[in-house]
Protein backbone atom coordinates (compact mmCIF):
# COMPACT_ATOMS: atom_id res chain seq x y z
CA UNK A 1 0.00 0.00 0.00
CA UNK A 2 1.84 3.22 -0.98
CA UNK A 3 0.60 6.33 1.15
CA UNK A 4 -0.07 8.53 -1.96
CA UNK A 5 -2.67 6.40 -3.55
CA UNK A 6 -4.87 5.30 -0.50
CA UNK A 7 -7.24 7.37 1.20
CA UNK A 8 -7.08 6.54 4.66
CA UNK A 9 -3.45 7.62 4.53
CA UNK A 10 -4.52 10.95 2.61
CA UNK A 11 -6.82 11.36 5.75
CA UNK A 12 -4.08 10.64 7.91
CA UNK A 13 -1.68 13.26 6.55
CA UNK A 14 -4.46 15.92 6.79
CA UNK A 15 -4.71 15.28 10.16
CA UNK A 16 -1.54 15.68 10.94
CA UNK A 17 -0.88 18.64 8.79
CA UNK A 18 -2.38 20.58 11.66
CA UNK A 19 -3.06 24.73 12.05
CA UNK A 20 -2.42 26.23 15.34
CA UNK A 21 -5.93 27.59 16.56
CA UNK A 22 -5.21 28.24 20.16
CA UNK A 23 -2.27 28.72 22.87
CA UNK A 24 -2.86 26.56 26.04
CA UNK A 25 -1.57 27.01 29.70
CA UNK A 26 1.70 24.78 29.69
CA UNK A 27 0.58 21.85 31.67
CA UNK A 28 4.43 21.08 32.57
CA UNK A 29 5.93 21.64 36.53
CA UNK A 30 5.81 25.17 37.09
CA UNK A 31 8.96 27.38 36.51
CA UNK A 32 9.27 27.45 40.76
CA UNK A 33 9.06 23.78 40.99
CA UNK A 34 11.71 23.35 38.02
CA UNK A 35 14.03 26.00 38.89
CA UNK A 36 13.72 27.39 35.19
CA UNK A 37 11.60 29.57 33.15
CA UNK A 38 9.01 28.06 30.68
CA UNK A 39 10.44 29.06 27.34
CA UNK A 40 11.62 26.07 27.16
CA UNK A 41 7.90 24.42 26.12
CA UNK A 42 5.25 25.49 24.01
CA UNK A 43 1.77 23.56 23.87
CA UNK A 44 -1.09 24.45 21.64
CA UNK A 45 -4.16 22.64 20.64
CA UNK A 46 -5.44 22.28 16.99
CA UNK A 47 -8.38 19.95 16.46
CA UNK A 48 -8.20 18.25 19.26
CA UNK A 49 -4.61 17.07 19.44
CA UNK A 50 -2.09 18.53 21.93
CA UNK A 51 0.94 19.41 20.55
CA UNK A 52 3.89 19.98 22.49
CA UNK A 53 6.88 21.79 21.54
CA UNK A 54 10.53 21.14 23.46
CA UNK A 55 12.96 23.68 22.79
CA UNK A 56 14.66 23.08 26.02
CA UNK A 57 15.21 20.39 28.75
CA UNK A 58 13.92 21.04 32.41
CA UNK A 59 15.79 18.74 34.66
CA UNK A 60 18.65 20.58 36.91
CA UNK A 61 21.62 18.66 38.25
CA UNK A 62 19.88 18.20 41.32
CA UNK A 63 16.83 17.00 39.96
CA UNK A 64 17.41 14.81 37.13
CA UNK A 65 17.03 10.96 36.91
CA UNK A 66 19.80 8.47 37.33
CA UNK A 67 20.38 4.92 37.48
CA UNK A 68 21.51 3.58 40.63
CA UNK A 69 25.33 2.34 41.20
CA UNK A 70 24.84 -1.42 40.93
CA UNK A 71 21.76 -3.49 39.75
CA UNK A 72 18.96 -4.92 41.96
CA UNK A 73 20.44 -8.38 41.43
CA UNK A 74 22.01 -10.23 38.11
CA UNK A 75 20.23 -13.44 36.85
CA UNK A 76 22.51 -15.85 35.07
CA UNK A 77 25.35 -18.69 35.05
CA UNK A 78 28.23 -18.75 32.73
CA UNK A 79 27.50 -22.45 32.18
CA UNK A 80 23.78 -22.43 32.70
CA UNK A 81 23.63 -24.48 36.50
CA UNK A 82 21.45 -22.10 38.06
CA UNK A 83 18.08 -23.36 37.15
CA UNK A 84 16.66 -21.09 34.46
CA UNK A 85 19.75 -19.55 33.04
CA UNK A 86 20.63 -21.73 30.18
CA UNK A 87 19.60 -18.58 28.05
CA UNK A 88 20.64 -18.73 24.35
CA UNK A 89 22.32 -16.02 22.10
CA UNK A 90 19.63 -13.54 21.42
CA UNK A 91 17.31 -12.80 24.97
CA UNK A 92 14.78 -10.71 25.91
CA UNK A 93 13.85 -9.61 29.79
CA UNK A 94 10.36 -8.01 30.78
CA UNK A 95 9.13 -7.01 34.35
CA UNK A 96 6.40 -8.42 36.09
CA UNK A 97 5.31 -6.66 39.01
CA UNK A 98 8.54 -7.45 41.80
CA UNK A 99 9.23 -10.50 39.12
CA UNK A 100 11.14 -10.38 35.21
CA UNK A 101 10.64 -12.67 32.83
CA UNK A 102 12.91 -14.03 30.49
CA UNK A 103 12.58 -15.20 26.83
CA UNK A 104 15.16 -16.52 24.01
CA UNK A 105 13.61 -14.80 20.68
CA UNK A 106 13.62 -18.47 19.10
CA UNK A 107 12.37 -19.83 21.77
CA UNK A 108 8.84 -20.21 22.71
CA UNK A 109 8.97 -20.79 26.39
CA UNK A 110 9.25 -17.79 29.18
CA UNK A 111 10.60 -18.11 32.50
CA UNK A 112 9.75 -15.96 35.72
CA UNK A 113 12.77 -14.92 38.06
CA UNK A 114 11.72 -13.38 41.42
CA UNK A 115 13.98 -10.42 42.66
CA UNK A 116 16.68 -12.66 44.35
CA UNK A 117 17.36 -14.87 40.45
CA UNK A 118 15.58 -17.50 41.67
CA UNK A 119 13.44 -19.64 38.79
CA UNK A 120 10.00 -19.58 39.90
CA UNK A 121 7.66 -20.70 37.29
CA UNK A 122 8.01 -22.00 33.17
CA UNK A 123 5.70 -20.95 30.45
CA UNK A 124 5.34 -22.51 27.05
CA UNK A 125 6.07 -25.51 25.10
CA UNK A 126 6.76 -25.68 21.19
CA UNK A 127 4.21 -28.16 19.66
CA UNK A 128 0.83 -28.08 17.00
CA UNK A 129 -1.64 -28.00 20.47
CA UNK A 130 -4.36 -25.76 21.15
CA UNK A 131 -1.87 -24.02 24.00
CA UNK A 132 1.28 -24.72 22.33
CA UNK A 133 3.32 -22.32 19.93
CA UNK A 134 5.24 -22.99 16.51
CA UNK A 135 7.06 -20.05 16.60
CA UNK A 136 6.92 -17.00 19.07
CA UNK A 137 7.15 -13.22 17.76
CA UNK A 138 5.46 -10.55 19.96
CA UNK A 139 4.91 -11.45 23.86
CA UNK A 140 4.38 -9.43 26.69
CA UNK A 141 3.03 -8.99 30.51
CA UNK A 142 -0.32 -8.06 31.12
CA UNK A 143 -0.85 -6.95 34.83
CA UNK A 144 0.89 -9.06 37.41
CA UNK A 145 -1.10 -12.41 36.37
CA UNK A 146 -1.02 -12.62 32.82
CA UNK A 147 1.42 -13.37 30.34
CA UNK A 148 0.63 -13.28 26.47
CA UNK A 149 2.53 -14.89 23.71
CA UNK A 150 1.39 -14.41 19.89
CA UNK A 151 2.31 -16.78 17.24
CA UNK A 152 1.30 -16.39 13.37
CA UNK A 153 -1.83 -17.68 13.94
CA UNK A 154 -2.92 -17.43 17.59
CA UNK A 155 -1.75 -16.11 20.81
CA UNK A 156 -1.65 -18.25 23.98
CA UNK A 157 -2.24 -16.66 27.54
CA UNK A 158 -0.69 -17.90 30.46
CA UNK A 159 -2.80 -16.98 33.85
CA UNK A 160 -0.61 -17.03 36.74
CA UNK A 161 -3.19 -16.83 39.46
CA UNK A 162 -4.50 -20.71 38.14
CA UNK A 163 -1.93 -22.17 36.36
CA UNK A 164 -3.68 -22.58 33.71
CA UNK A 165 -3.70 -21.42 30.16
CA UNK A 166 -6.13 -20.70 26.88
CA UNK A 167 -5.61 -19.15 23.21
CA UNK A 168 -7.34 -17.81 20.79
CA UNK A 169 -6.45 -17.58 17.32
CA UNK A 170 -5.65 -13.98 15.43
CA UNK A 171 -8.06 -13.46 12.94
CA UNK A 172 -7.20 -10.47 9.82
CA UNK A 173 -9.75 -7.50 10.73
CA UNK A 174 -11.99 -7.42 8.16
CA UNK A 175 -11.27 -3.99 6.21
CA UNK A 176 -9.83 -3.68 2.90
CA UNK A 177 -5.81 -3.53 2.66
CA UNK A 178 -2.78 -4.48 0.55
CA UNK A 179 -1.36 -6.87 2.13
CA UNK A 180 1.72 -9.11 1.17
CA UNK A 181 1.42 -12.50 1.11
CA UNK A 182 4.74 -13.60 0.38
CA UNK A 183 6.19 -16.09 3.19
CA UNK A 184 3.10 -15.94 4.33
CA UNK A 185 3.43 -12.18 5.33
CA UNK A 186 -0.06 -10.21 6.04
CA UNK A 187 -1.55 -8.87 8.77
CA UNK A 188 0.85 -9.33 12.02
CA UNK A 189 0.29 -8.76 15.57
CA UNK A 190 2.48 -5.93 17.26
CA UNK A 191 0.69 -5.87 20.48
CA UNK A 192 -1.98 -6.04 23.64
CA UNK A 193 -3.64 -3.03 25.24
CA UNK A 194 -4.53 -3.32 29.02
CA UNK A 195 -7.88 -4.65 28.39
CA UNK A 196 -6.73 -7.95 26.35
CA UNK A 197 -7.33 -6.11 22.81
CA UNK A 198 -4.61 -6.28 20.35
CA UNK A 199 -3.04 -4.49 17.54
CA UNK A 200 -2.90 -5.63 14.28
CA UNK A 201 -0.90 -4.28 11.28
CA UNK A 202 -0.85 -5.05 7.62
CA UNK A 203 2.22 -5.32 5.48
CA UNK A 204 1.72 -4.14 2.00
CA UNK A 205 4.15 -5.19 -1.17
CA UNK A 206 6.51 -2.33 -1.21
CA UNK A 207 7.21 -3.25 -5.34
CA UNK A 208 6.07 -1.22 -8.00
CA UNK A 209 6.34 1.80 -6.78
CA UNK A 210 7.40 5.02 -9.26
CA UNK A 211 11.17 5.38 -9.26
CA UNK A 212 12.73 7.76 -6.23
CA UNK A 213 11.60 7.13 -2.49
CA UNK A 214 8.23 6.33 -1.76
CA UNK A 215 7.26 5.70 2.05
CA UNK A 216 4.80 3.31 3.18
CA UNK A 217 2.05 3.77 5.12
CA UNK A 218 0.53 0.63 7.12
CA UNK A 219 -3.14 0.16 8.44
CA UNK A 220 -3.10 -0.03 12.29
CA UNK A 221 -6.27 -2.27 13.44
CA UNK A 222 -7.78 -3.08 16.86
CA UNK A 223 -8.95 -6.42 17.71
CA UNK A 224 -10.55 -8.93 20.89
CA UNK A 225 -9.67 -12.29 20.83
CA UNK A 226 -12.57 -14.43 19.61
CA UNK A 227 -12.11 -11.88 16.33
CA UNK A 228 -14.25 -9.09 17.11
CA UNK A 229 -13.19 -6.15 15.10
CA UNK A 230 -13.18 -2.88 17.53
CA UNK A 231 -11.74 -0.37 15.05
CA UNK A 232 -8.99 1.80 13.38
CA UNK A 233 -5.90 3.26 14.78
CA UNK A 234 -4.91 5.05 11.53
CA UNK A 235 -2.32 4.68 8.67
CA UNK A 236 1.29 5.69 9.92
CA UNK A 237 4.45 5.75 7.97
CA UNK A 238 6.58 2.57 8.50
CA UNK A 239 9.00 2.25 6.11
CA UNK A 240 10.71 4.37 3.35
CA UNK A 241 11.97 2.55 0.33
CA UNK A 242 14.31 3.20 -2.72
CA UNK A 243 13.16 2.42 -6.05
CA UNK A 244 15.96 2.38 -9.08
CA UNK A 245 14.90 3.66 -12.95
CA UNK A 246 15.17 0.00 -13.54
CA UNK A 247 12.33 -0.66 -10.91
CA UNK A 248 14.13 -2.61 -8.69
CA UNK A 249 14.43 -1.98 -4.86
CA UNK A 250 17.57 -0.41 -3.36
CA UNK A 251 18.50 -0.80 0.11
CA UNK A 252 18.90 2.88 1.73
CA UNK A 253 21.98 3.00 4.00
CA UNK A 254 20.58 4.75 7.21
CA UNK A 255 17.06 3.35 6.50
CA UNK A 256 14.18 4.95 8.94
CA UNK A 257 11.73 2.66 10.13
CA UNK A 258 8.50 3.43 12.06
CA UNK A 259 8.68 2.85 15.93
CA UNK A 260 5.34 1.70 18.09
CA UNK A 261 4.88 0.76 21.21
CA UNK A 262 1.87 -0.22 23.74
CA UNK A 263 1.00 0.74 26.92
CA UNK A 264 -1.97 1.31 29.06
CA UNK A 265 -4.95 2.29 26.69
CA UNK A 266 -2.43 3.92 24.30
CA UNK A 267 -0.30 3.10 20.87
CA UNK A 268 2.79 5.39 20.31
CA UNK A 269 4.31 5.86 17.27
CA UNK A 270 7.04 7.56 15.56
CA UNK A 271 9.23 7.75 12.08
CA UNK A 272 11.83 10.18 12.49
CA UNK A 273 14.24 10.88 10.26
CA UNK A 274 14.35 14.96 9.80
CA UNK A 275 11.96 15.68 12.29
CA UNK A 276 12.06 14.42 15.83
CA UNK A 277 8.39 13.58 16.25
CA UNK A 278 6.11 11.31 18.83
CA UNK A 279 2.57 10.73 18.65
CA UNK A 280 0.34 9.47 20.91
CA UNK A 281 -2.57 7.38 19.52
CA UNK A 282 -5.66 6.86 22.15
CA UNK A 283 -7.16 3.29 21.44
CA UNK A 284 -10.21 3.97 23.24
CA UNK A 285 -11.10 6.94 20.59
CA UNK A 286 -8.95 5.74 17.87
CA UNK A 287 -7.19 8.74 17.36
CA UNK A 288 -4.05 11.09 17.69
CA UNK A 289 -4.67 12.85 20.92
CA UNK A 290 -0.80 14.00 21.43
CA UNK A 291 2.19 14.72 19.10
CA UNK A 292 5.30 15.33 21.36
CA UNK A 293 8.25 17.19 19.41
CA UNK A 294 11.96 17.84 20.03
CA UNK A 295 13.40 20.92 18.44
CA UNK A 296 16.85 19.22 17.05
CA UNK A 297 18.35 19.58 13.69
CA UNK A 298 18.03 16.51 11.76
CA UNK A 299 21.50 14.11 12.03
CA UNK A 300 22.84 14.13 8.36
CA UNK A 301 25.11 11.33 7.29
CA UNK A 302 28.48 12.21 7.23
CA UNK A 303 31.58 10.78 5.65
CA UNK A 304 32.71 9.56 9.24
CA UNK A 305 29.32 7.93 9.54
CA UNK A 306 29.05 6.24 6.17
CA UNK A 307 32.57 4.83 6.72
CA UNK A 308 31.41 3.30 9.88
CA UNK A 309 28.54 1.53 8.28
CA UNK A 310 30.96 0.41 5.35
CA UNK A 311 33.09 -1.14 7.43
CA UNK A 312 30.32 -2.61 9.21
CA UNK A 313 28.92 -4.21 6.13
CA UNK A 314 32.69 -5.27 4.84
CA UNK A 315 32.72 -7.52 8.39
CA UNK A 316 29.27 -9.26 7.48
CA UNK A 317 31.41 -11.09 4.77
CA UNK A 318 34.35 -11.83 7.14
CA UNK A 319 31.41 -13.16 9.87
CA UNK A 320 30.17 -15.50 7.38
CA UNK A 321 33.02 -17.03 6.85
CA UNK A 322 34.20 -17.67 10.34
CA UNK A 323 30.33 -19.22 10.49
CA UNK A 324 31.18 -21.71 7.84
CA UNK A 325 34.40 -22.58 9.66
CA UNK A 326 37.22 -20.69 7.09
CA UNK A 327 35.32 -22.95 3.97
CA UNK A 328 34.77 -20.70 1.78
CA UNK A 329 35.77 -21.19 -1.75
CA UNK A 330 37.70 -17.89 -3.72
CA UNK A 331 34.66 -18.07 -5.96
CA UNK A 332 32.54 -17.76 -3.13
CA UNK A 333 34.33 -15.18 -1.53
CA UNK A 334 34.19 -13.10 -5.06
CA UNK A 335 30.70 -13.55 -5.73
CA UNK A 336 29.55 -12.10 -2.23
CA UNK A 337 32.20 -9.13 -2.53
CA UNK A 338 30.49 -8.73 -5.89
CA UNK A 339 27.06 -8.44 -4.69
CA UNK A 340 27.92 -6.41 -1.69
CA UNK A 341 29.69 -3.64 -4.52
CA UNK A 342 26.17 -3.82 -6.23
CA UNK A 343 24.05 -3.44 -3.72
CA UNK A 344 26.49 -0.47 -3.04
CA UNK A 345 26.36 0.83 -6.77
CA UNK A 346 22.69 1.05 -6.51
CA UNK A 347 21.80 2.27 -3.27
CA UNK A 348 20.98 6.54 -3.66
CA UNK A 349 23.07 8.90 -1.06
CA UNK A 350 21.81 8.47 2.51
CA UNK A 351 19.94 11.68 3.69
CA UNK A 352 19.55 11.90 7.05
CA UNK A 353 20.36 9.02 10.08
CA UNK A 354 17.19 8.21 12.18
CA UNK A 355 17.05 10.17 15.22
CA UNK A 356 15.77 7.29 17.12
CA UNK A 357 15.64 3.67 17.76
CA UNK A 358 12.90 2.61 20.19
CA UNK A 359 9.47 4.14 21.94
CA UNK A 360 9.41 2.77 25.90
CA UNK A 361 6.28 4.30 27.44
CA UNK A 362 5.89 3.81 31.15
CA UNK A 363 2.45 3.18 33.08
CA UNK A 364 2.48 6.49 34.61
CA UNK A 365 2.40 7.98 31.32
CA UNK A 366 6.33 8.92 30.81
CA UNK A 367 8.20 8.13 27.53
CA UNK A 368 11.93 7.15 27.00
CA UNK A 369 12.73 7.42 23.75
CA UNK A 370 16.18 5.54 22.76
CA UNK A 371 18.26 7.66 20.93
CA UNK A 372 21.36 6.99 18.56
CA UNK A 373 25.08 6.80 18.89
CA UNK A 374 26.85 7.07 15.73
CA UNK A 375 30.26 6.51 17.10
CA UNK A 376 29.16 3.00 18.44
CA UNK A 377 25.91 2.06 16.75
CA UNK A 378 27.89 -0.01 14.17
CA UNK A 379 29.68 -2.58 16.59
CA UNK A 380 27.98 -6.12 15.28
CA UNK A 381 26.67 -7.49 18.56
CA UNK A 382 24.75 -4.20 18.73
CA UNK A 383 23.01 -4.40 15.37
CA UNK A 384 22.76 -8.51 15.36
CA UNK A 385 22.03 -9.48 18.65
CA UNK A 386 20.92 -6.42 20.27
CA UNK A 387 23.32 -6.22 22.58
CA UNK A 388 25.72 -3.57 23.83
CA UNK A 389 29.46 -2.85 23.87
CA UNK A 390 31.19 -2.53 27.37
CA UNK A 391 32.12 0.74 27.99
CA UNK A 392 29.16 2.44 25.90
CA UNK A 393 25.83 3.54 27.17
CA UNK A 394 22.48 3.33 26.01
CA UNK A 395 20.82 7.04 26.76
CA UNK A 396 17.39 8.03 26.96
CA UNK A 397 15.05 11.30 25.67
CA UNK A 398 12.96 11.47 28.66
CA UNK A 399 9.36 12.98 28.71
CA UNK A 400 7.02 13.83 31.06
CA UNK A 401 2.89 12.38 30.86
CA UNK A 402 2.58 16.01 29.58
CA UNK A 403 4.87 15.66 26.13
CA UNK A 404 7.59 18.06 28.53
CA UNK A 405 11.06 17.11 27.66
CA UNK A 406 13.00 16.33 30.94
CA UNK A 407 16.56 15.46 30.35
CA UNK A 408 18.57 12.76 29.58
CA UNK A 409 19.34 9.21 31.38
CA UNK A 410 22.16 7.12 30.78
CA UNK A 411 21.75 3.44 31.17
CA UNK A 412 24.90 1.61 32.88
CA UNK A 413 27.79 0.83 30.55
CA UNK A 414 27.19 -2.65 28.57
CA UNK A 415 23.73 -3.28 29.43
CA UNK A 416 20.96 -3.40 26.72
CA UNK A 417 17.67 -2.69 27.84
CA UNK A 418 14.54 -4.21 27.38
CA UNK A 419 11.79 -2.55 29.30
CA UNK A 420 11.68 0.22 31.37
CA UNK A 421 8.90 0.41 33.86
CA UNK A 422 8.87 3.34 36.43
CA UNK A 423 10.88 2.27 38.76
CA UNK A 424 13.53 0.03 36.97
CA UNK A 425 15.95 -0.84 33.90
CA UNK A 426 15.92 -4.04 32.53
CA UNK A 427 18.05 -5.53 30.32
CA UNK A 428 20.98 -7.76 29.61
CA UNK A 429 24.66 -7.64 29.12
CA UNK A 430 27.26 -10.50 27.79
CA UNK A 431 30.38 -11.40 29.12
CA UNK A 432 33.72 -12.07 27.50
CA UNK A 433 32.02 -15.67 26.32
CA UNK A 434 28.72 -14.07 25.17
CA UNK A 435 27.13 -15.20 28.10
CA UNK A 436 24.08 -13.24 28.60
CA UNK A 437 22.94 -12.01 31.97
CA UNK A 438 19.86 -10.29 33.02
CA UNK A 439 19.58 -7.56 35.23
CA UNK A 440 17.44 -5.01 36.53
CA UNK A 441 18.90 -1.28 37.84
CA UNK A 442 16.53 0.84 40.14
CA UNK A 443 15.99 4.48 38.57
CA UNK A 444 16.27 7.05 41.46
CA UNK A 445 14.42 9.81 40.87
CA UNK A 446 15.05 13.13 43.67
CA UNK A 447 12.42 15.18 45.05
Amino acid sequence: MNGASHPSCGAARAVFALTTVSLLLIGCDTPSELGNDQSGVTVRDSAGIRIVENHDSIWTDETRWRVAEEPDFVIGSFDGSVPGTDFGDMVMARALGENVVVSDLMSVSLRVFDDTGVLLERYGSRGDGPTELSNAGEWDTLGDDSIVVGGIDKTVVFDRSTGEASSYSLDDPPVEADTWDALGIGWILRGWFADGSYLMVNTPDPRGAEPGYSTQYLQFERMRPGGEYVGPLGAYAMQRFYTTPDGDLAPIAFQTVGHIAVEGMHLWHAFADSLFEVRRIDALEGRVDRLVRLSVPPTRVDPEMLAGLRAFEDAQIEMVMEMMGGDVSDDMLAEMERSLAEMRESQPDPRFAPMMFALRPTPSGHLLVELPDWEWRFDANQLLLGAVSEGERVTFAVFDPDGCWLGTLEAPEGLAVTDVTDEYLVGFRKDDFDVPYIERWRIIKPN
